[in-house]
């Protein structure tokens, strides 16, 4: 009886550790949808999607259309290996990403760096209400990226 009341206990500790683990582990289905920049330059338009592909994996692609003509892009993997997130970035043409660190995560919030990139240093993303936004930062300067939601 003793026994089978600590393999009982054993298992509840088990049990509850799993859960408290995967309950810690963050999620950012707040960037999920199609964003519209609202603060571009005129005559242009930005938007930035974001899809899940896994609870570690998400595919991001930022684009700028001019004159209906796309004149910039970049693509981001934010992935989780080996319990480290990462903001993979790749612009349009080049073979390989950029890869900020993720540094800190909140509810709607996480910011990232990679101080040995020229410019961008740092990047951090805020979700608040149905607007987003993304701050680039780098050599004194920073720039901001405000969206609004189109559709999830």
């Amino acid at each position: 009886m003793i026994k089978l009341r600590l393999i009982f206990i054993l298992a509840a500790l088990v049990l509850n550790c799993t859960h408290s683990a995967f309950a810690s582990e963050p999620n950012f289905d707040w960037l999920l949808g199609q964003w519209k920049r609202v603060n571009d330059k005129a005559g242009q338009i930005t938007y930035e999607n974001w899809t899940k592909k896994s609870p570690y994996k998400y595919i991001g692609q930022s684009y700028t259309i001019k004159d209906n003509e796309r004149i910039w892009q970049e693509d981001v993997l934010l992935e989780n290996q080996g319990g480290q997130w990462s903001f993979n970035v790749s612009m349009l043409g080049e073979k390989n990403a950029t890869t900020f660190i993720v540094k800190h995560i909140e509810e709607e919030n996480f910011w990232c760096e990679n101080p040995s990139n020229p410019f961008p240093t740092k990047i951090e993303y805020k979700k608040q209400g149905d607007a987003l936004n993304a701050t680039i930062y780098g050599d004194g300067q920073s720039i901001d990226f405000d969206f609004e939601r189109l559709r999830l």
